[in-house]
Parts: C-alpha cells; sequence; structure tokens
C-alpha cells in the first residue's frame, strides 16, 4: 500500500452515527500501519471506531499484496481455467478460487448500487 493515502476517500462504516458514509468530512485519520504491505488502520474521530483501509474493498481481510491478487485475477481470461493460473503463479487452485468468488461477489454488490439510485430517481 502506499505510504500516503488520501483519507478524503473514506467514511465511518458504523450506520448508527451521524458521520456514516460521509466522505471528506475531515473525522478519519490514521491511527497506525499494520501488516507486512503496511496497511492503514484507521479511526473515525466521532464515534471512536477503527477499520482497515480496505474495509469494503476484494482486498479486505487478504494477506496477499493487492498487486499480487490483482495479477492473478488478470491472467484468468488468459490462461483459461483457475487450474492453469495456479501453476503459473504457484498460488494454490483454492486460493485464486476464493479470490474470484470475493470478486465476484464484490462486483455484484457495487454493480446494484448506481442502479438502485436510478431507480429510485426516477420513480
Amino acid at each position: 500500500m502506499a505510504s500516503e493515502i488520501d483519507l478524503s476517500q473514506f467514511w465511518c462504516w458504523n450506520e448508527e452515527r451521524p458521520d456514516y458514509g460521509k466522505q471528506n468530512h475531515g473525522n478519519i485519520v490514521i491511527k497506525q500501519r499494520y501488516g507486512k504491505d503496511n496497511r492503514a488502520l484507521l479511526k473515525c474521530r466521532t464515534c471512536k471506531d477503527y477499520f482497515s483501509e480496505t474495509r469494503g474493498t476484494v482486498f479486505f481481510g487478504l494477506d496477499t499484496p493487492r498487486e499480487e491478487v490483482l495479477r492473478t485475477l488478470a491472467i484468468i481470461p488468459e490462461k483459461g481455467s483457475i487450474r492453469g493460473v495456479a501453476r503459473a503463479t504457484e498460488h494454490d487452485k483454492d486460493t485464486i478460487s476464493k479470490w474470484l468468488e470475493i470478486a465476484g461477489t464484490h462486483c455484484e454488490e457495487v454493480e446494484v448500487l448506481p442502479f438502485s439510485a436510478i431507480f429510485l430517481y426516477f420513480q
């Protein structure tokens, strides 16, 4: 992860607080860095909750560096099979399958949001 992150892109994840989902309010700060990727543990000044900079992303909870996950997933169409990608990258096929499932689920969740907003707008 980069040493400097744009804190204006993050928001409080606590749904019970007034700053929930609001970006660029100045309430998010870096508490500390952790892990082999030097990820940021962020803190909401309003509710005092902590969360990882990867929360809400495909990379949340993964130990593998994001560049490696992205590179591996990008090879799938070229190789045509998860086993082929596993041989090429030396990752376990079950690990690659897990990453693919996480990425697919995340895409489905993100894809629904804009259409829901458009639907509500035109009602």
